[in-house]
């Protein structure tokens, strides 16, 4: 378990201009456990240092907060690896659609642990198969977060 405070994390995302609730801070703080946790395992990001993986993965990821109107939108993160910015984002924009594609299925394990521990709105509960060419060798999987229904996890090939 990694030592980080309520005040690391507010002052690490203040100059991105992310206002910190008790919720984001434990999320911020579980999902920087997990990460950390489960890359000495798999390859999920270079970051390994605490302030940098605040700056760098969450600060740059809510940055887009205030940049840009996402309530009510959907957003679709191609390749999402580690889950950003797609996570982060879902977790302080409650009505924002966020779709988690990842090819591969270590990662994608991942992505759905982070879920379920965050416990995300409408987490993904199951994989559903996706029929497409069976020739096709890459496989891929996708996870929606929506603020108001379950989607289900796909895996398909392409």
């Amino acid at each position: 378990m990694i030592s980080l405070t309520s005040a690391q994390i507010t002052d690490a995302l203040k100059p991105y201009g992310i206002a910190t609730s008790i919720d984001l801070i434990k999320g911020v703080r579980t999902y920087t456990e997990l990460l950390l946790k489960w890359n000495r395992s798999i390859s999920l990001t270079s970051v390994t240092d605490v302030e940098q993986i605040l700056r760098f993965h969450f600060g740059e990821s809510l940055f887009a907060l205030s940049m840009l109107p996402v309530e009510k939108s959907r957003l679709a993160d191609v390749g999402s690896g580690a889950g950003f910015p797609g996570i982060p984002l879902a977790m302080v924009s409650p009505n924002l659609t966020v779709t988690l594609i990842e090819s591969n299925a270590k990662k994608y394990a991942f992505l759905n642990e982070v879920i379920r521990e965050l416990k995300l709105r409408n987490r993904p509960k199951r994989q559903v198969p996706l029929e497409m060419e069976p020739s096709s060798a890459r496989s891929w999987f996708a996870a929606t977060l929506h603020p108001h229904r379950i989607s289900h996890p796909v895996r398909g090939s392409c």
